[in-house]
């Protein structure tokens, strides 16, 4: 009975856990026009991101152009927390940044570790 009980709670517990993630990736899926980056506390002013786009697709392949093109997978954990990037530049590596905020319109990445804290606000184009 026990064993159970367990089995059906960590069953539920995989879904929601699935679910959040499938939630997230539907979120992130889309073009997004970079509105603000800030590195080490400073803001890029508008005219040098005025180009600047992500576009993450839902064949889990991207497009990111922040002054120089970049190209690959991504991914987010399965809490919907963090997004994972692998680029084609730079096999083997990959970069990880926290999903700070996320809804229809907005998206906040950040990353606060290291030397170089960075954070990206992004606004859904509509197409």
């Amino acid at each position: 009975m026990k064993l159970r009980f367990i089995l059906a709670l960590l069953t539920c517990l995989l879904f929601a856990c699935e679910s959040k993630m499938d939630a997230t990736r539907k979120l992130v899926t889309g073009r997004w026009q970079v509105k603000e980056i800030s590195l080490k506390g400073q803001v890029f002013p508008p005219p040098v991101i005025q180009n600047y786009y992500f576009v993450f697709r839902s064949d889990s392949t991207f497009d990111i152009f922040l002054g120089t093109p970049d190209k690959g997978k991504w991914e987010v954990n399965p809490e919907g927390t963090i997004l994972k990037t692998y680029s084609e530049f730079n096999p083997g590596n990959f970069n990880e940044i926290d999903i700070d905020s996320l809804t229809q319109d907005f998206m906040v990445l950040k990353n606060e570790m290291g030397d170089s804290p960075v954070r990206f606000v992004l606004q859904r184009v509509k197409e």
